[in-house]
């Protein structure tokens, strides 16, 4: 599926050591156009995003969602809102945090947050994550301010882990019959 990850757990298939063939297959369907056409194959064939395979830890973060939203209508303060998807496929019950360390795009650290993560066996579990910004830097076309996000993982007995992204603060919206980005009329 387009824009999206597919993660599969091969753990029961490999060892550690050996080598390992991985095939992947590609099946898109358009509904104009047949791939086996040969004028146009060329140009849908192939990956068209990066393709990992790589081992993780049996306590981890599996997946993450933080839109950058406004807590306000006067745009002075910001909030990331979302979730973090945890997983435990070991046989112990396991304790841990999750920390976010936001920088801003001077590289001055504007915000750093933690939570704690009790995960049982087995187990998976949506963590809600709130984490408030008085003031952010407005996104806009001239001045893409951009947060880094770092997502960090600790969990006891396991080396820590990092996923980083970026995002920014904007709000669009039609006010009196005009476009606006940030309270600011725009042009198209």
């Amino acid at each position: 599926v387009a824009g999206s990850s597919l993660n599969v757990n091969v753990t029961d298939k490999v060892k550690a050591g050996d080598e390992v063939l991985v095939a992947v297959r590609i099946l898109r369907y358009h509904k104009y156009i047949q791939l086996d056409m040969p004028r146009h194959s060329s140009g849908f064939a192939g990956l068209a995003q990066p393709a990992r395979f790589f081992a993780k830890e049996k306590c981890r973060v599996t997946s993450y969602y933080l839109p950058a939203v406004f807590k306000n209508s006067n745009l002075k303060k910001g909030l990331f809102d979302g979730e973090v998807c945890l997983k435990n496929d070991s046989d112990k019950d396991s304790t841990g945090e999750i920390q976010f360390t936001i920088t801003a795009p001077d590289g001055t650290v504007a915000k750093r947050a933690a939570f704690a993560a009790v995960l049982p066996a087995h187990s998976e579990k949506r963590l809600p994550i709130k984490i408030l910004m008085a003031e952010p830097l407005l996104w806009n076309d001239e001045h893409p301010y951009l947060y880094t996000v770092t997502v960090t993982e600790y969990f006891r007995g396991q080396k820590p882990e990092s996923y980083t992204f970026k995002k920014g603060f904007r709000h669009f919206e039609i006010k009196d019959c005009r476009a606006t980005l940030n309270g600011n009329p725009v042009k198209f």
